[in-house]
């Protein structure tokens, strides 16, 4: 990579938008640095990625094929444009050629060959960061950004090694982040760490939780979606009772059975990632964001609670029919399908409300409130 010069009264603490951007051909090389990077990353942590793709065959863990394009999606939206303007047009090509690589790696990948899919989904991932990246304005930033990214590397392979050697897998994978923000680092500096720092901690979620914790949490979701279900069942008239995570309803001849993957643990990871990456992206105040992240988890329990809910209801409906194994099935596979539409309308609601209580004053509305003799501005 070619070396750049700090100008002189350049700040490395202030805004990113007092940085100078670095020249046509350092943009070049940054670009190509930042993709040979991450293949060299993907290659180094290619047995443990596989691992975790085994753990996305898993309903539990199925909403993991999603995370990094989230992230990337993250990252899109955080860049800095080619000199400060976005062309709408391009982005629309751009998107265009996104989509091609991924459909193919997913097709491929669903009929059956995973060894050639899994290929193309990483392959697929490059390009999506290629194209991310080939609209940003890197900026000029000092050496010293470029040896601690190198150092964090370097210590990140150093913990996988160790991890590695005591058979800890979680920190072999989790390792992975901080050599991921070592790379951005050494390419683009902390002006670019900046913004991207909270994309690339989002692949967090694509990563299956220790055992230990997993257990844990599995029976605490369970023990809270069965104790809460029942108790709603109760309310509406429906004589239940639970022992463990099993509900048994009366008049259904079978017994409900909160198992790991309905305990609710996929709804909580992937929608707190979504509640993430929403307030990443939307422009309200930081208090409202955190009262966003905050509910995130009890709506996702109380979504799941719903979904065991009606699921014992419908099955109640269909019992004495004909055709009971089938619409059964139908009911399992659709209510879980439906409560993701159920969790975002009770957070948008939840962001409606938030928005009509609390209502920015405009700076002209605050001038003329304090200016004498100025007119409080109308707001509707």
């Amino acid at each position: 990579m070619s070396s750049t010069s700090v100008p002189q009264g350049v700040s490395f603490i202030g805004n990113s938008s007092e940085l100078q951007p670095q020249s046509p051909a350092d943009q070049r090389w940054s670009l190509v640095a930042l993709l040979t990077g991450m293949a060299l990353l993907i290659g180094i942590y290619w047995n443990s990625f596989t691992i975790v793709k085994d753990f996305w065959l898993d309903d539990t863990y199925s909403h993991g094929w999603i995370i990094p394009l989230l992230a990337i999606f993250l990252m899109w939206c955080q860049r800095k444009p080619l000199g400060g303007a976005i062309d709408r047009d391009q982005e629309n090509k751009n998107m265009m050629i996104v989509g091609v690589p991924l459909a193919v790696s997913l097709t491929v990948y669903m009929l059956g060959f995973h060894a050639i899919g899994w290929v193309l989904y990483a392959v697929s991932l490059l390009i999506c960061l290629g194209v991310v990246f080939r609209f940003h304005e890197f900026e000029v930033f000092g050496p010293m950004d470029r040896w601690i990214g190198a150092g964090l590397v370097m210590v990140s392979l150093a913990i996988r090694l160790f991890g590695t050697y005591r058979d800890n897998l979680p920190i072999d994978r989790y390792t992975f982040l901080p050599a991921m923000v070592g790379v951005f680092l050494m390419v683009g500096g902390m002006p670019l760490i900046r913004r991207m720092w909270a994309s690339i901690l989002f692949l967090f979620f694509m990563m299956p939780i220790p055992s230990i914790v997993e257990g844990k949490l599995l029976w605490s979701l369970q023990r809270v979606a069965a104790m809460a279900s029942t108790t709603i069942l109760q309310v509406l008239g429906v004589i239940a009772h639970r022992t463990g995570s099993q509900i048994h309803v009366d008049g259904l001849e079978q017994t409900l059975e909160v198992v790991g993957a309905c305990a609710g643990m996929r709804m909580v990871t992937i929608f707190s990632a979504m509640v993430i990456a929403l307030v990443l992206i939307i422009e309200r105040p930081w208090w409202e964001k955190l009262i966003l992240l905050i509910s995130a988890l009890p709506i996702a329990i109380i979504t799941n609670v719903i979904r065991i809910t009606a699921t014992a209801l419908l099955y109640l409906a269909v019992e004495h029919s004909a055709e009971k194994e089938f619409w059964h099935q139908v009911i399992h596979d659709w209510a879980g399908l439906a409560m993701i539409g159920v969790a975002f309308g009770i957070m948008w609601f939840e962001y409606k409300v938030l928005s009509w209580l609390f209502v920015e004053e405009s700076g002209d509305a605050l001038h003329s409130m304090n200016v004498p003799g100025g007119v409080p501005t109308a707001r509707s």
